[in-house]
């Protein structure tokens, strides 16, 4: 081997060989083995467990790990983030035998394997392995590196937890809605139009300070994003509302759009959403997708070109309107303010005024019942924090986790403000209602509101309708083979193969009917998941021929 500094040499010890590499020995000159097969011995696995080798170079202990994950079904992945140590450990990975379970990678392609790995659903949870004193060479990085495995992993069983619980309703609204595409206003066309200021409004306590600090024909000067539940707040205040977001697929969210019948508003409104199929404002409905899964149904519709656009799942409807702020300002310069999305709470109070939780607070407010909500800040899983102000007011951690998700989406973008003067830090540039009155009071006050005229996307009816019959046919199909068996295939199936590879091949393509599913990640011809299959059938039929109806 070289002796040069910059590449690493075997260098005989005791009992074995050690790697002199960049000036530092990286196993021990006695006895190499020893420390890793010791911390293999005293190794606990558990199920599904990931096993993450860092820096594994010479691979002692790896026969000894084989064995115990094996026997615990686990998956070994190996990462090395040095180029000369992965030439040199892949070449020592040749000579060993038996080594076909293990998947050696390089610390660049890691991230996305586990993405790819975790959609198996066999991965619950991962262990961290150093092999090697390589590690120490790249200690922040492989540390970096397997917090993100980890937060990989555990947002993928958030997400299945998500979609056991909504995933029926999300599947169930989008075959429903997109019947609505050909008559609602394509949001293709609204994007990059406002050439005005945007102001997206949250449902925090701090919408309603600002609204009490800022003339409302300043904040008329810009296009205006509530969400949902913010809307009746800005009405309060007679204030235009232009656009309201909302992603909700539930009917509780009703209660946001009782009394803005006459709003002139445009509703944008999640495809998975309840909104779509109901007349809340006078204005037009505008569709986006979040793409809550990589479903296979949901790539065909797209595929059909039938999905509006689609955006990344961001589970706060306050981050859509951000989103969908980005996409509606003309270019990059065009400011957007934000408030409202303070993503906490002062003890009593947990939204602006006049949202439905406020109002709901004082209709049921009695003798018996304070009318400030103080039970919600000293319910499990709160915590207090000092706020932008230096106030005390109190957090979930659902809540706070959505503060970091926005400070990682958005705190890089151009143009982009915190007007609240209240709750979690967002990464954004402060404006003071001081700076933001004097910002917006030179504007020009004789340019007209932008106006967004768009025509109606009629070219969907036909693919949609194509959709739905065949759709319509696989489903009777499905049902058919399920109750008749072999005797309901076709020739061509019964070329291609057996009743179980006709099944699988069309739940593959119909995973609606499974994806909320436990055990849904992948479709099984196993008679306990057949019967559930089975159940959902008529639930989707009745769906698919009802929405037809309304084309």
């Amino acid at each position: 081997m070289q002796t040069s500094e910059n590449k690493p040499s075997l260098v005989q010890s005791g009992q074995g060989f050690s790697i002199l590499y960049k000036n530092k020995y990286l196993y021990s000159r006695y006895n190499p083995s020893r420390a890793i097969i010791s911390v293999i011995e005293k190794l606990e696995l558990l199920p599904h467990t990931l096993i993450v080798v860092f820096s594994p170079c010479l691979w002692y202990g790896i026969e000894e790990l084989l064995e115990k994950a094996k026997n615990a079904n686990c998956s070994i992945l190996a990462i090395e983030n040095d180029a000369e140590l992965y030439s040199l450990a892949k070449e020592q990975l040749a000579k060993i035998k038996h080594t076909y379970s293990i998947q050696f990678i390089k610390a660049a392609d890691a991230l996305y394997t586990i993405e790819t790995l975790s959609e198996s659903g066999k991965l619950k949870r991962a262990i961290r392995l150093d092999f090697s004193a390589g590690v120490q060479l790249y200690q922040n990085e492989y540390t970096t590196l397997f917090n993100s495995i980890q937060s990989i992993i555990a947002l993928f069983w958030k997400n299945r937890i998500t979609l056991v619980r909504f995933g029926r309703l999300f599947s169930r609204n989008v075959i429903k809605n997109i019947s609505r595409l050909p008559s609602i206003s394509p949001l293709q066309e609204r994007l990059h139009t406002i050439s005005t200021p945007i102001f997206v409004f949250g449902a925090g306590e701090s919408t309603e300070t600002l609204l009490q600090a800022i003339d409302k024909s300043l904040i008329e000067k810009c296009y205006t994003i509530a969400v949902d539940a913010a809307a009746l707040a800005l009405k309060a205040h007679d204030i235009r509302i232009d656009g309201i977001a909302t992603v909700e697929a539930q009917s509780v969210i009703d209660a946001c759009f009782i009394g803005i019948k006459e709003e002139q508003a445009t509703v944008y409104a999640d495809l998975c959403s309840r909104a779509i199929r109901h007349t809340f404002s006078s204005g037009e409905i505008s569709a986006f997708m979040s793409e809550y899964s990589s479903a296979a149904f949901l790539k065909r519709l797209s595929s059909l070109s039938i999905l509006p656009p689609i955006i990344k799942p961001l589970g706060s409807v306050g981050l859509v309107a951000v989103e969908l702020a980005k996409l509606l300002r003309s270019n990059e310069s065009v400011p957007i303010f934000t408030v409202g999305l303070d993503f906490s709470y002062s003890i009593g109070l947990t939204h602006t005024k006049e949202s439905p939780q406020h109002k709901r607070q004082l209709r049921t407010t009695t003798r018996l019942t304070s009318l400030d909500n103080i039970s919600a800040a000293f319910a499990t899983g709160t915590q207090k924090f000092l706020a932008k102000n230096k106030k005390p007011m109190i957090t979930t951690q659902n809540m706070s986790g959505y503060a970091r998700l926005f400070a990682q989406l958005f705190s890089a973008t151009p143009y982009l403000f915190d007007c609240a003067q209240s709750g979690v830090s967002l990464g954004l540039p402060l404006l003071q209602s001081e700076q933001l009155s004097d910002f917006l009071s030179k504007l020009n006050a004789t340019s007209p509101h932008k106006t967004i005229k768009t025509s109606l996307n009629t070219g969907l009816k036909s693919k949609i309708i194509d959709f739905y019959t065949e759709e319509e046919a696989a489903l009777l199909h499905i049902k058919e083979l399920l109750i008749h068996g072999e005797n309901a295939m076709s020739a061509k199936e019964k070329e291609s193969g057996d009743l179980s590879s006709a099944l699988l091949s069309l739940l593959r393509e119909r995973d609606y009917l499974y994806l909320h599913f436990p055990d849904g990640f992948a479709p099984s011809t196993d008679t306990a998941f057949l019967k559930r299959v089975r159940a959902e059938i008529d639930v989707f039929l009745k769906d698919i021929r009802l929405s037809r109806q309304c084309l």
